[in-house]
């Protein structure tokens, strides 16, 4: 009964239970009652017995249904780190999440790595720093985070960089903002153009914040919705959102572009909340021109769905063979056909 003892009807049993077993040794003391008195003394301690199993099983009971009912209320967060020669950065970005705030919001937390052929030593990094690790051979951002959301266990997706630009700090601020929505962005920018936020000394080169700029003032126009970050890397999406819209067709950095463009153009919900961020940890490998063209056609393949389905497929029902995705509820009613003829 010791376990019970945090419990204001687990103290009232124990007092109960000390009280009739206080009776017992008077009764079964034969140097104090008649021998008579013995049959009143075992048929007390029978009826003893069976109260206390009775009161037990019931408090018992009680507290493994509260125990049941507030696993059930635990969710899962799954922050992915795709990574390709982080080895500074990454295991910033794993000591950095705060576990504990995000278990006061009611979110376990599993933090997966995957390693996309990196030649330096971020596997080794961020396994000493407590991280699942994967690894993927097909090179690129989108090859990298599909294997991650294979692997993924969460109800709700964090995809972050390993370069520790977008501290992992702020994934509380983007879970606080969360429910109800379908994607959810850090954004560095208060506004598109504010002149003198624009001129204030940043982590970020000043060439990128003003690519940033433009290409977040054109991917309004393009989609009809205002956004200002196109290319943040940290976001926050529901596990069953990929299986909402069509499959993604980016390859690399322009992921998060095409993300956005189509969760706004298929009419889900889809928030801005604003976040700090860091230099970068590293090389970057990012041209800002070159890339800045990939991020607006990757806007515009999301909004108008350009390009068909030969891609690599995002979404987590549909199996991928020579890259081009076949649903596996297709294939099965394929094969029934066959079987019919």
């Amino acid at each position: 009964m010791s376990h019970l003892k945090n419990t204001t009807m687990a103290t009232n049993t124990t007092i109960t239970v000390e009280t009739e077993r206080s009776k017992e040794l008077n009764f079964e003391n034969p140097l104090s009652i008649p021998f008579s008195d013995r049959r009143i003394s075992d048929r007390r301690r029978t009826e003893t017995s069976h109260f206390k199993k009775i009161t037990v099983l019931i408090v018992d009971r009680r507290i493994s249904d509260r125990r049941r009912t507030q696993t059930i209320n635990i969710k899962k967060i799954t922050i992915l780190i795709p990574c390709y020669n982080e080895e500074k950065g990454v295991g910033k970005v794993i000591d950095g999440v705060p576990k504990d705030r995000l278990k006061e919001l009611g979110y376990e937390t599993e933090i997966i790595v995957i390693d996309n052929n990196s030649k330096d030593k971020t596997m080794e990094v961020a396994k000493a720093h407590g991280a699942t690790v994967y690894f993927e051979k097909i090179q690129g951002k989108v090859a990298a985070l599909k294997k991650g959301f294979e692997e993924a266990t969460g109800e709700i997706i964090v995809t972050i960089d390993g370069d520790n630009t977008y501290p992992s700090r702020e994934i509380p601020t983007l879970i606080r903002v969360f429910d109800g929505s379908d994607l959810v962005i850090g954004s560095r920018f208060n506004s598109v153009w504010n002149l003198p936020q624009l001129f204030k000394p940043r982590e970020q080169q000043f060439s990128r914040v003003i690519a940033n700029k433009i290409g977040a003032e054109l991917g309004s126009i393009i989609l009809g919705h205002r956004i200002t970050d196109v290319t943040t890397g940290l976001r926050a999406f529901k596990r069953d959102l990929l299986g909402k819209i069509p499959s993604i067709k980016a390859k690399g950095l322009d992921f998060e572009a095409e993300l956005t463009a189509r969760v706004i153009s298929n009419g889900l919900i889809y928030k801005e909340v604003r976040i700090t961020s860091n230099s970068r940890e590293g090389h970057s490998s990012l041209n800002i021109f070159k890339d800045s063209f990939r991020f607006l056609w990757a806007m515009i393949v999301g909004k108008y769905d350009i390009g068909g389905s030969k891609q690599v497929s995002f979404n987590p029902e549909t199996e991928v063979v020579k890259n081009i995705p076949i649903s596996i509820r297709s294939v099965s009613n394929q094969v029934d056909a066959g079987i019919k003829k």
